[in-house]
């Protein structure tokens, strides 16, 4: 039975940290500039991962080729875009962030059908697009009653 909750678990609280990183953004610029929010993400993230290196007793690759492909995916992955979600976060509410962020696994899972010769589009991937979908809709729609009462 635990076995059985555990990735159900697992997942809410992805959905309870990453939903609300959002929100976090949003407080801490008022005190902390993007660039240092940005920063302290990727320090966290390295530092976790390292440490998790470290618990599995493995080793860190010091081909010069491992580490210059690292760079690059790790600027164009991850340093430039939590730049600029930070950036955009002082001028937009940390809700639509979410919503906005929220577009992209839908969009890498129909990419893939057109990208990856060998990957097809199954009956479970399509429900998750639709729900997906759906849920980027209520939440858009709930956004927008917000915006309307505020203002």
């Amino acid at each position: 039975m635990t076995k059985n909750f555990l990735p159900f678990f697992l997942l809410i609280f992805l959905v309870i940290v990453w939903g609300s990183a959002f929100s976090a953004i949003k407080i801490i610029l008022t005190f902390v500039p993007p660039l240092w929010i940005m920063f302290s993400r990727i320090a966290l993230g390295s530092t976790i991962l390292l440490l998790w290196f470290f618990y599995k007793k493995r080793t860190i690759p010091s081909s010069k080729e491992f580490w210059i492909w690292s760079f690059i995916i790790g600027f164009l992955g991850f340093t430039l875009p939590f730049s600029i979600i930070a950036w955009g976060q002082q001028y937009i509410p940390s809700s639509l962030t979410a919503i906005l962020m929220g577009i992209n696994p839908i969009l890498t899972l129909i990419l893939s059908y057109f990208l990856i010769k060998d990957e097809k589009i199954t009956s479970s991937k399509s429900l998750g697009i639709i729900l997906g979908f759906i849920g980027l809709v209520l939440l858009i729609s709930l956004n927008e009653l917000e915006t309307i009462n505020i203002n």
